[in-house]
């Protein structure tokens, strides 16, 4: 009787460490999106604001449906990311926020 005991406390000691693992590969996975996001972020952050400021030396502003874009970019990422950090008010207005830009952007074009 108590190697059945000892086999069942084996395997479920087995499970409980691959559990363990799963989830720890999960979290990473998770992570690297996370970092992939953020990366996105700044690199549609930068070309927003290059493009403004061009707009803003030049006196140009055929470019304002691209750097509208590009902040929806931004807006929808950063959204997001306040969802996967579970905030969800801010994410949902960071989302419909993004969504009206590029609806405008869209339409200007």
């Amino acid at each position: 009787m108590q190697v059945s005991g000892r086999r069942n406390f084996i395997f479920l000691t087995k499970n409980r460490v691959q559990n363990d693992m799963i989830k720890q590969e999960f979290a990473m996975g998770l992570n690297g999106g996370r970092k992939m996001l953020k990366i996105l972020r700044i690199f549609s952050w930068i070309i927003a604001f290059a493009l403004s400021g061009y707009s803003l030396i030049t006196k140009n502003f055929e470019l304002l449906p691209f750097m509208l874009f590009f902040f929806g970019v931004f807006v929808l990422v950063t959204g997001l990311l306040e969802l996967q950090a579970k905030r969800k008010r801010s994410a949902i207005t960071n989302i419909f926020a993004a969504s009206f830009a590029f609806f405008v952007s869209i339409y200007i074009i």
